[in-house]
């Protein structure tokens, strides 16, 4: 199951999972693994009270770095014009006779590892590491069909390996995995409605005529609603009978960015004579900098508690940019977000 915002599969379990029962359950959560993997693996081992759980420690050729240049691995390919041939023996043969094995090391985030343990320990989940060299460049020359040209995702035969991996492991544990129709408790319940994936909205949200769905991404797929230079507004439903947390899902890039930073003002609506009421301010900055690489990613925002009805946000581009502000979903929780949190600015403030 794909996602967009690596905070979303903790905080919307539920609407991912839904009504299913799995005896089985692998979790592909390591790179900032702090921002929800702790919440979704207490999430669903409570749904799940007798599944196997998997914790996936995965690396990829980007987290191979040069250590006298500090380059990682792709920065490294572009200066030598190697760049875009991961699985190309001319490359393989230069990094194994032009370079040393004392020049490359991996470059992970022990906290993660730690984590990681941690909640393998708490929840009685399994930890299963994809295996590479001592020496990097062996991991490369040997293993990089395990990985697409963008060096980040896993490809099919990556995959095979990756679930032959898993069951060595469980056969060797001796650990069975038994159908069970046990299900526990979702808690309060959750909603997440994306479009990034099928480019369709549902019935309950409503978008101003100066918002057009567009698929940005033909080769991936990829949707989203576009906001015109004039702005646009969407209603939202929380059909709670409490105040829920709102969290907005759009695209970014690294720095310079190529979407306009939004300020996003929410009114909720009352039922009962249709008067509104403001909420507050957001404004929205669809960059990131914590990657080590550029990136085009999905970035998720918490704007604060809506109470239960309609709430209308009104977005308007704060500057032109090369592309417009792209909104791909929302979802609405009882969980305190582990989202990137945003300022929320009363009215005449």
């Amino acid at each position: 199951m794909r996602v967009q915002g690596r905070s979303i599969p903790s905080m919307y379990t539920q609407a991912m999972v839904g009504d299913g029962h799995y005896d089985l359950i692998i979790l592909e959560f390591y790179l900032r693994a702090n921002e929800g993997l702790n919440l979704l693996t207490k999430r669903l081992r409570q749904r799940f009270p007798n599944a196997v759980i998997v914790l996936l420690r995965k690396w990829n050729p980007m987290y191979i770095k040069h250590v006298k240049t500090g380059a990682h691995l792709n920065a490294w390919m572009s200066q030598h014009g190697f760049l875009g041939r991961l699985h190309d023996a001319e490359f393989h043969h230069y990094l194994m006779t032009q370079t040393n094995r004392e020049d490359w090391t991996y470059h992970f985030d022990d906290s993660t590892d730690l984590l990681q343990a941690a909640i393998a320990k708490e929840y009685g989940a399994h930890i299963y590491e994809l295996p590479k060299h001592d020496d990097p460049r062996l991991s490369i020359k040997e293993m990089n069909r395990w990985f697409a040209d963008d060096m980040q995702h896993v490809t099919a035969e990556g995959h095979e390996v990756i679930a032959f991996g898993i069951h060595q492991m469980l056969v060797e544990k001796q650990i069975v995995v038994e159908k069970s129709d046990e299900v526990g408790t979702w808690g309060d319940g959750d909603l997440c409605d994306t479009w990034y994936w099928s480019g369709e909205v549902s019935k309950s949200l409503s978008v101003s005529r100066n918002m057009r769905m567009n698929q940005f991404n033909t080769k991936s797929n990829k949707w989203a609603l576009e906001l015109s230079n004039e702005g646009g507004a969407i209603t939202v439903t929380n059909p709670f009978p409490e105040k829920r947390s709102l969290v907005l899902m759009f695209m970014a890039t690294g720095t310079p960015g190529v979407y306009p930073k939004t300020l996003v003002t929410l009114n909720s609506e009352r039922d009962s004579d249709h008067r509104q009421q403001q909420l507050g301010s957001v404004e929205l900055d669809p960059s990131v900098t914590v990657y080590r690489h550029d990136v085009h990613v999905g970035l998720t925002a918490n704007l604060g508690f809506i109470p239960p009805g309609k709430t209308i946000l009104r977005l308007k581009p704060l500057e032109e940019t090369e592309n417009p502000f792209r909104l791909t979903g929302y979802a609405i929780s009882h969980i305190e977000s582990h989202a990137n949190s945003v300022q929320v600015a009363a009215p005449g403030r």
